[in-house]
């Protein structure tokens, strides 16, 4: 079958990130503006309501933070790329020559989201492929 190159454009790499992050992490993020609320009720101090709006805001900054941490893998997404598989890996082939390397055994998870499959590499290291450019292999898989 021969290989179906895509694109990933850099907004988009960071914007699926984020929500693939903050699907698998809502629990740890829903605390923080209780937090705050509780913070902002018991307290009249400046510097209290200052910090309560602080850990209230910060989960509204993860699009910005994948965004900038998304940028150096994003940049090989952002070319055509296409994507081959052999028993043990999972090769992405950028168009200059570059590439990504995915161990199979280092896959955590896949999901999909908005026509993509996502390969979650450990915790925190997101892989995105549109299904349609996706080998047989790891739709399944």
């Amino acid at each position: 079958m021969p290989e179906r190159t895509f694109t990933i454009p850099r907004v988009l790499f960071a914007r699926l990130s984020a929500e693939l992050y903050v699907r698998r992490f809502w629990w740890l993020l829903l605390p923080w503006p209780l937090l705050a609320i509780g913070m902002l009720a018991m307290t009249r101090d400046r510097n209290m309501i200052a910090l309560a709006f602080v850990v209230g805001l910060w989960p509204t900054t993860i699009p910005l933070r994948a965004y900038l941490f998304t940028s150096k893998t994003a940049r090989l997404f952002q070319q055509p790329t296409f994507v081959t598989t052999d028993q043990d890996h999972v090769y992405f082939h950028g168009q200059d020559g570059t590439g990504l390397k995915v161990s199979k055994d280092r896959i955590s998870g896949r999901q999909r989201l908005h026509g993509y499959l996502a390969l979650i590499v450990g915790h925190m290291n997101f892989a995105f492929i549109p299904e349609s450019a996706a080998p047989e292999e790891l739709l399944k898989g």
